[in-house]
């Protein structure tokens, strides 16, 4: 995860059996920080399939980023888009689902970018409050977005809950104070 008020476009990855960092082949295509990562796993054996990172912003914080690198553990890279420019959000996967939610651009935003790295689809969702600074976590086939700030700069508690398991995706959302 990039942060502080560098903005870089170059990927590291530590090796912890080796105790040493290297820095990966090919570059973001913008550099930016305060992205929004996570990495995806195959459905069979947890194995790292990706690491996504999305969105972010310049090093002067003057301009917000939509811009989603993709990198797939066999060292390709793909590019995609979020549905609105922003930072300071949460990403988190289930599986090979990844999940954006919330950040801030022009203000907080309750929008929740879905990307299916396996079925190579996309959707969009919406939290159930407008916020950034939030956290984001899966456990099993949830996907959960806990706390962060709203649009008037007020802590909330607010944990949203989006369960990949119930067919009708209307109906996965759930909302826990």
């Amino acid at each position: 995860m990039v942060t502080g008020p560098t903005a870089i476009s170059t990927v590291s990855v530590y090796d912890p059996a080796g105790g040493s960092w290297s820095t990966v082949p090919g570059e973001l295509v913008v550099a930016r920080r305060s992205m929004m990562s996570c990495v995806t796993t195959d459905t069979t054996g947890g194995n790292a399939v990706a690491a996504v990172f999305a969105g972010g912003v310049d090093g002067m914080a003057a301009t917000y980023y939509s811009a989603v690198d993709i990198l797939f553990s066999n060292g390709t890279w793909a590019v995609s888009q979020l549905s609105i420019a922003r930072y300071q959000g949460a990403a988190t996967a289930i599986g090979s689902v990844v999940l954006i939610g919330g950040g801030q651009g022009m203000g907080a935003t309750t929008m929740v970018d879905i990307f299916d790295l396996a079925a190579n689809t996309y959707s969009q969702s919406a939290l159930s409050l407008s916020r950034h600074s939030l956290c984001a976590a899966s456990i099993g086939t949830k996907a959960i977005f806990a706390g962060g700030l709203t649009g008037g700069f007020m802590y909330t508690t607010r944990v949203d809950i989006y369960d990949l398991s119930i067919a009708d995706p209307m109906a996965r959302w759930s909302t826990h104070e």
